[in-house]
C-alpha cells in the first residue's frame, strides 16, 4: 500500500488479503458482536474465469450464515482477469451459483468506476431482472499515474459520484445503492445522497482523518457544512 497525501488517496495492490472463507467462517461462529456483517466474496487468484463459480459458489456456501448481506466483488483490480466477470453472461452464472449455495439474504455486486457507463447500466439491468438488493458503487481505479495497484480516496469522488447518478437513474426505487469512494466529509456525504446513494461507506478517510470521522462526518452533514 502507497499513502498519497497530498491527493489524500491511498493505492494498493493487496487482493483478496483473507485467508479465506472457512478461516472468516471460523472467526464469525466465535463473535457476539452486535453489528450487521456484510461478507463480500471473490474468486481466487490461480482460478481461471471460466471456472469463477464455482469458488463464489463454495465461498457463499461456507458463508451463508453468517452475513447479514453479501456482496459478489468482480471489480478488484489486483485480481488478474476479475473485472471481466462483469460482462453480464459471466455475472449472471455467478450470481445463479451464490443463490444456488443457499444464500437468501440482500445480495450485491460491486463495480468497478473504470467500467464503460454502458456496461454499469447493463450491470443495473441485471440487478433488476435477478432480484438483487442493489449494488456498491464503486471499487478502487487504474486510472492513476502512481504505483501498479487501485487508487482510493478524493480522486475517485467524480467518477463514484456519477457512476452512483447513473444507477440510481435506472435502477428502481427499492433497489440499494451503497455508495463507497473519496468520501471525507459532510459535503461528499450530502453529495452522494444527492446522486442517490442510500448508505454511504468510508475507508481512506479513515486514515486521513482518524477513528473519529464517523461523528465528524455527520455532525458536519448536520450543519450544514
Amino acid at each position: 500500500m502507497w499513502r498519497h497525501p497530498d491527493e489524500r488517496a491511498i493505492v494498493n495492490r493487496l487482493g483478496f488479503n483473507s485467508l479465506g472463507a472457512e478461516a472468516v467462517a471460523k472467526n464469525l461462529e466465535r463473535s457476539d458482536t452486535p453489528i450487521a456483517y456484510g461478507i463480500n466474496i471473490g474468486k481466487n487468484k490461480w482460478t481461471p474465469n471460466e471456472n469463477a463459480w464455482q469458488d463464489y459458489y463454495s465461498a457463499a456456501q461456507t458463508l451463508r450464515d453468517f452475513g447479514d448481506y453479501f456482496v459478489v466483488n468482480v471489480s478488484s483490480p489486483n485480481t488478474p482477469g476479475l473485472r471481466a466477470l462483469q460482462d453480464i453472461e459471466e455475472l449472471s452464472r455467478i450470481v445463479d451459483s451464490v443463490r444456488r449455495a443457499g444464500v437468501d439474504k440482500p445480495l450485491f455486486v460491486k463495480v468497478s468506476p473504470d467500467q464503460a457507463d454502458e456496461d454499469l447500466v447493463a450491470i443495473a439491468d441485471l440487478a433488476l431482472t435477478q432480484g438483487l438488493a442493489g449494488i456498491v458503487a464503486t471499487n478502487t481505479t487504474v486510472a492513476h499515474n502512481h504505483e501498479q495497484g487501485g487508487l482510493s480516496g478524493s480522486p475517485l469522488r467524480s467518477r463514484a459520484t456519477h457512476v452512483c447518478s447513473l444507477l440510481r437513474h435506472t435502477l428502481s426505487e427499492d433497489k440499494e445503492i451503497i455508495a463507497v469512494g473519496g468520501i471525507s466529509s459532510g459535503d461528499d456525504l450530502r453529495e452522494r445522497l444527492a446522486a442517490g446513494a442510500t448508505v454511504c461507506q468510508i475507508y481512506t478517510s479513515l486514515v486521513y482523518r482518524g477513528p473519529n470521522i464517523v461523528r465528524d462526518i455527520v455532525a458536519e452533514y448536520l450543519n450544514g457544512g
